[in-house]
């Protein structure tokens, strides 16, 4: 068992970390596998016995501790450090390790902190075609894979239908209710845009709740900063709390649409075959994807979601009232997202083998 290659595999955040949590099982058939997690990362790769790596002073001794074979860094948008994954991938490169990293949101190599170690990548896993131009868009020299999304592959098996009953009996819903998950993007770096946002959000329920039984879900991104807004903005609108669902996909299949600004709930949403909407208003979620390069959120784009991009309240009441009674806008924005966004429940294998083509 000694000549059994030894492979680091690093995610700074949840998302990452779920990209990556399906395949560390599938590499640890041939190789040894060691799982790195920095801050809330553990939360999904506990199981897999991570170690925990919060401190940029203890990174390099916990890197050459490990004297990996290979280096499999799952990227995110985090955007205030600490930079473990970052100081992982500067010293596989000087010690001439091979990088592979995983992306599991489209265009997040583009923020600062991730495109500083783009050079030193040699291949890159990602979700789709799109994913893999804005990568080649952007100069990077390595091999780039389209494989899909790990994290994704648990969908393929999910029957949303019968998923939305379970749910909407163990939230005591009546089917009549109007259900809304919104999705926080509450992290340090976006604070005041999230607020704003669903600012806006619960004032167009407001004027919406004149003419439905709405009920509205909160769920707060996992590196929030603040979370008591939520309660606080949302007085006067039937409200769900779903603490005991540890994650937020748990509770999608109960909705009848997903909003945010631009979110891996939003993601689910579509792979589910829920309406989404995402609220790009000028100076928040607009603002924050053009600092990445984007002028829309490509699920808009795709038709596979309403964007909203007006702080006119009656712009976002309208395009809601849209999804909740006009079935043939229902069924275009589903074929968009049936078209856009596959499932085959095969991710994982293909970028174990990628990663395994490094070794």
């Amino acid at each position: 068992m000694t000549n059994r290659k030894k492979i680091c595999c690093i995610a700074d955040a949840p998302g990452p970390a779920e990209m990556l949590a399906p395949v560390v099982p599938l590499l640890g058939k041939d190789c040894e596998v060691r799982v790195v997690a920095v801050g809330t990362a553990m939360s999904i790769l506990e199981p897999f016995g991570a170690i925990a790596c919060n401190d940029e002073a203890a990174a390099r001794g916990v890197f050459e501790q490990l004297k990996p074979d290979l280096l499999v860094s799952a990227i995110s948008s985090l955007a205030q450090g600490p930079y473990i994954n970052n100081q992982f991938i500067e010293m596989a490169h000087e010690n001439g390790i091979p990088i592979i990293s995983l992306q599991d949101m489209w265009g997040n190599h583009r923020w600062p902190q991730n495109r500083n170690t783009m050079p030193y990548i040699n291949a890159v896993c990602v979700m789709d075609e799109f994913a893999g131009s804005l990568w080649k868009d952007d100069g990077f020299k390595g091999e780039i894979f389209i494989t899909g999304n790990p994290a994704f592959d648990r969908f393929a098996s999910v029957d949303t239908r019968k998923e939305r009953s379970r749910l909407r009996r163990e939230l005591h819903l009546d089917e009549k209710d109007k259900v809304i998950v919104f999705a926080g993007q509450g992290t340090p770096h976006h604070l005041e845009e999230d607020k704003k946002t669903f600012s806006h959000v619960c004032e167009a329920l407001r004027l919406l709740g004149e003419r439905a039984s709405i009920k509205l879900i909160a769920r707060h991104h996992p590196r929030a900063a603040e979370t008591a807004y939520y309660k606080e903005y949302s007085h006067g609108i039937a409200t769900i709390d779903t603490p005991f669902y540890q994650f937020g996909d748990q509770v999608i299949p109960a909705a009848d649409v997903v909003i945010s600004m631009f979110s891996t709930l939003s993601l689910h949403a579509c792979f589910l075959r829920i309406p989404a909407v995402s609220i790009l208003l000028p100076e928040q979620g607009r603002r924050m994807l053009q600092e990445i390069g984007f002028d829309d959120f490509p699920p808009n784009v795709m038709e596979a979601s309403a964007g909203v991009y007006d702080e006119d309240l009656l712009v976002l009441k309208e395009t809601l009232e849209k999804i909740f009674t006009d079935g043939s806008f229902r069924d275009h924005m589903r074929a968009a997202q049936e078209k856009n966004f596959l499932l085959d429940g095969d991710a994982a294998r293909r970028v174990t083998r990628a990663i395994k083509g490094f070794l």
